[in-house]
């Protein structure tokens, strides 16, 4: 108790002002205190259950302080982290990198890098991840440590490794695919985005030939096939369409002047930019369309004496018979039959009977008159299909007869002849081609009937019942 003057005690009174000063600045302090306290246990909190990451690397390379994250995602302890310099789980490719760029903060020349490297977990598995370390700097600004913040991006180095292997695999399987596999905008001048290198042997030219000169397509078509015939096709069919796939056969020339044939197939793709492009590939079918016109040939004409096949026959009697309903006129059929060609095969071979229809083919083509289709419908089986008057078809009858009959081939100092009978047949308003030939057919075996190597016109009264 503190005395008054007369050395005696002072009795307590009231709390002055300065003492509540007092109190109240100690209350701040001590709340200021508290506070600080609490915002560094909350940034602690904050540290260690952040999802990324986060150590704090003194200048020696060890990392002193790490959060949960990095040590889950490398494995390690907090108390082996302390101790191990970061080249010690770092993959070995990445530690010169990695070293060379903390040098420069160790050095006080490099404040902050980002880098993507790979780890090497305490398992001993790999793990890509990306690094931004910033440093931290004392007082008088010479480096302190630094802060390493570590996001896991082993997944996306994953799929962009399929998706690089992706692309390479596709990459190889279209630069070897034995097509121009193109990316063109619509339209005869439409730019090309993308040949591949197939070009070069198809066409002559190279991709970037092609690319940088968009009218060469149009240059380079056959004549016969540029508009307005169909090979305007995939180049102009897309212009103002809706439909998605396209297909057109076309002909081009070589560099060298030569004609490729092509097919053309392409889809209509909208690009992101929404820009409207066609994905196609142009395949090379000149062997094709070169056996379509062999085995067309061999369909339509007869390998032996290339006269039209029984098929082809059956056409052209379609369409006289057709003509004659609408403008008039008339026709008639010749079914000719060779005598006795049997008995030919049997005793020189059929190489000889193949050698003797030839020149049967022969005579009948020389001897019929102009206008008149001479088919070989099978075996030693022959038709003419006569256009113009009966008259017109009994003499062209007699002239087969005449020129077959003196038909003959030497077969090893043999001379080998054969005869004919032919069946005339006048076609009907109403008749098909089937009805005419077995018409001319009946009248033919008529003619073998009453003694061969003779001529018969179809009567209704005396074949009619043979139908």
């Amino acid at each position: 108790m503190d005395s008054g003057p007369s050395g005696r005690h002072r009795a307590p009174g009231p709390p002055s002002d300065d003492d509540d000063a007092v109190g109240k600045h100690v209350g701040v302090l001590r709340d200021l205190v508290r506070t600080h306290e609490e915002r560094i246990a909350q940034l602690e909190m904050v540290l260690e259950l952040a999802p990324v990451g986060i150590g704090l690397v003194e200048m020696d390379g060890c990392t002193g302080v790490t959060n949960g994250t990095l040590r889950k995602l490398l494995g390690y302890t907090a108390e082996e982290f302390a101790a191990l310099p970061f080249s010690a789980y770092t993959h070995p490719d990445d530690v010169a990198e990695n070293a060379h760029l903390f040098d420069q903060m160790t050095a006080g020349t490099l404040d902050q890098f980002e880098v993507e490297k790979r780890f090497v977990r305490k398992n001993g598995a790999s793990l890509w991840a990306h690094v931004a370390a910033s440093l931290v700097r004392d007082t008088d600004r010479s480096p302190a440590y630094v802060i390493g913040m570590v996001q896991d991006i082993s997944t996306r180095k994953r799929l962009e490794a399929e998706l690089h292997a992706a692309e390479m695999h596709y990459r190889l399987l279209v630069e070897r695919t034995p097509a121009v596999v193109y990316i063109a905008e619509p339209g005869a001048a439409g730019r090309w985005g993308y040949v591949s290198p197939y070009m070069q042997r198809m066409l002559g030219f190279s991709p970037q030939e092609w690319m940088d000169d968009p009218g060469l397509w149009t240059r380079q078509l056959y004549p016969a096939d540029r508009s307005p015939l169909p090979a305007t096709h995939v180049r102009d069919a897309f212009v103002g369409a809706r439909d998605s796939f396209v297909s057109a056969t076309y002909r081009m020339h070589h560099r060298r002047g030569q004609v490729v044939w092509v097919r053309d197939d392409a889809t209509l793709v909208v690009d992101d930019a929404g820009k409207v492009v066609l994905h196609g590939a142009l395949v090379d079918i000149t062997q094709e369309k070169e056996v379509e016109a062999q085995l067309g040939q061999r369909v339509l004409h007869d390998p032996l004496t290339g006269l039209m096949t029984r098929e082809y026959f059956r056409i052209a009697v379609r369409q006289a018979l057709q003509t004659t309903r609408s403008v008039g006129g008339e026709i008639a059929v010749l079914f000719i039959d060779l005598d006795e060609f049997k008995e030919v095969n049997d005793t020189y071979g059929h190489a000889c009977g193949d050698e003797l229809l030839a020149a049967v083919a022969e005579q009948l083509t020389a001897c019929s008159p102009e206008g008149t289709w001479v088919a070989r419908l099978g075996g030693d089986e022959f038709a003419l299909l006569v256009v113009g008057p009966v008259g017109q078809a009994l003499v062209t009858a007699e002239e087969v007869m005449r020129a077959v009959s003196g038909t003959s081939v030497n077969h090893f100092g043999s001379v080998v002849k054969v005869g004919l009978s032919v069946g005339v047949a006048v076609a009907e308003h109403s008749d098909t081609p089937a009805v005419l030939l077995r018409r001319a057919d009946v009248a033919m075996y008529r003619a073998k009937t009453d003694g061969r190597g003779r001529v018969a016109v179809y009567e209704d009264a005396a074949d009619g019942a043979r139908m």
